[in-house]
Protein backbone atom coordinates (compact mmCIF):
# COMPACT_ATOMS: atom_id res chain seq x y z
CA UNK A 1 0.00 0.00 0.00
CA UNK A 2 3.06 2.27 0.34
CA UNK A 3 3.48 2.14 -3.16
CA UNK A 4 0.40 2.96 -4.37
CA UNK A 5 0.51 6.54 -2.00
CA UNK A 6 -2.66 5.33 -0.05
CA UNK A 7 -1.42 6.40 3.18
CA UNK A 8 -4.69 6.51 5.19
CA UNK A 9 -4.83 2.70 4.41
CA UNK A 10 -1.59 2.36 5.41
CA UNK A 11 -1.72 4.13 8.61
CA UNK A 12 -5.20 1.86 9.67
CA UNK A 13 -3.04 -1.92 8.84
CA UNK A 14 -0.12 -0.27 11.06
CA UNK A 15 -2.55 1.03 13.69
CA UNK A 16 -4.26 -2.67 13.53
CA UNK A 17 -1.06 -4.69 14.17
CA UNK A 18 0.00 -2.55 17.13
CA UNK A 19 2.51 -0.01 15.63
CA UNK A 20 1.26 3.07 16.18
CA UNK A 21 4.24 5.38 15.23
CA UNK A 22 4.29 4.09 11.89
CA UNK A 23 0.45 4.63 12.10
CA UNK A 24 0.99 8.31 12.85
CA UNK A 25 3.47 8.83 9.86
CA UNK A 26 1.26 7.56 7.31
CA UNK A 27 -1.51 9.87 8.98
CA UNK A 28 0.44 12.56 8.35
CA UNK A 29 1.42 11.73 5.16
CA UNK A 30 -2.19 11.38 3.97
CA UNK A 31 -2.60 14.90 5.52
CA UNK A 32 -5.37 13.94 7.89
CA UNK A 33 -4.46 15.21 10.97
CA UNK A 34 -7.71 14.96 12.69
CA UNK A 35 -7.07 10.88 12.83
CA UNK A 36 -3.99 12.18 15.11
CA UNK A 37 -4.29 11.29 18.89
CA UNK A 38 -3.15 14.70 20.40
CA UNK A 39 -2.57 13.49 23.68
CA UNK A 40 -0.23 10.55 22.44
CA UNK A 41 2.94 12.39 22.64
CA UNK A 42 4.09 10.86 19.84
CA UNK A 43 6.35 13.13 17.11
CA UNK A 44 3.63 13.57 14.44
CA UNK A 45 1.11 15.02 16.72
CA UNK A 46 4.15 17.20 18.01
CA UNK A 47 5.02 18.72 14.94
CA UNK A 48 0.91 18.99 13.77
CA UNK A 49 0.83 20.99 16.71
CA UNK A 50 3.89 22.91 15.53
CA UNK A 51 2.53 23.47 12.39
CA UNK A 52 -1.13 24.52 13.88
CA UNK A 53 0.90 27.16 15.27
CA UNK A 54 2.88 28.57 12.69
CA UNK A 55 -0.23 29.10 10.62
CA UNK A 56 -1.76 31.47 12.87
CA UNK A 57 -1.89 35.02 11.68
CA UNK A 58 -0.23 37.26 13.85
CA UNK A 59 -2.33 39.59 15.89
CA UNK A 60 -2.37 42.96 14.38
CA UNK A 61 -3.01 46.61 15.51
CA UNK A 62 -3.10 48.96 12.50
CA UNK A 63 -5.27 51.89 14.66
CA UNK A 64 -1.35 52.06 16.57
CA UNK A 65 1.96 51.58 14.58
CA UNK A 66 4.42 51.19 17.52
CA UNK A 67 1.96 48.88 19.20
CA UNK A 68 1.49 46.93 15.90
CA UNK A 69 5.23 47.08 15.43
CA UNK A 70 5.97 45.62 18.47
CA UNK A 71 3.17 42.97 18.29
CA UNK A 72 5.10 42.11 14.92
CA UNK A 73 8.10 41.53 16.47
CA UNK A 74 6.89 39.66 19.44
CA UNK A 75 5.11 37.17 17.07
CA UNK A 76 8.54 37.47 14.95
CA UNK A 77 10.33 35.85 17.76
CA UNK A 78 7.87 33.18 18.75
CA UNK A 79 7.90 32.00 15.19
CA UNK A 80 11.43 31.71 15.32
CA UNK A 81 11.18 29.68 18.75
CA UNK A 82 8.45 27.59 17.24
CA UNK A 83 10.70 26.43 13.84
CA UNK A 84 13.38 25.66 16.16
CA UNK A 85 10.95 23.46 17.57
CA UNK A 86 9.64 22.27 14.98
CA UNK A 87 13.77 21.46 13.49
CA UNK A 88 13.94 19.74 16.44
CA UNK A 89 11.82 17.22 16.58
CA UNK A 90 12.23 16.56 12.70
CA UNK A 91 16.11 16.39 12.89
CA UNK A 92 17.37 13.08 14.57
Amino acid sequence: MQMTEDYGATADLFREIGQIEEAYRYVWLADRPSRLDEESGSKFSAIHQTTQALSTPPNRIPEKPLADAQSLLEDGAQTRERILDLLAKVTP
